[in-house]
């Protein structure tokens, strides 16, 4: 698996067109308890970015309903 991991790599380097000396890269795992990843489909004329402030804001909406329900309080991000 590991040999595979490095040839994905060194194809996806190649194809950006990133080199040595200024590259520098970070391998960690994706899988990373504390993070929810999600493909969320749009149509191709659709303007993207009212549909991504409208998910921020549901997500912060969930996350101080979960921090008032902790009983944490912590600095909440603010979407304009």
């Amino acid at each position: 698996m590991e040999m595979t991991d490095c040839r994905v790599r060194v194809d996806v380097l190649k194809l950006l067109r990133l080199a040595a000396p200024r590259l520098k890269t970070f391998i960690m795992s994706f899988n990373r308890p504390n993070l929810h990843y999600e493909v969320v489909y749009k149509a191709a004329n659709e303007d993207s970015y009212p549909a991504l402030v409208k998910m921020i804001r549901q997500f912060e909406s969930q996350r101080e309903t979960r921090i008032a329900r902790d009983g944490k309080c912590r600095q909440s991000l603010r979407v304009d």
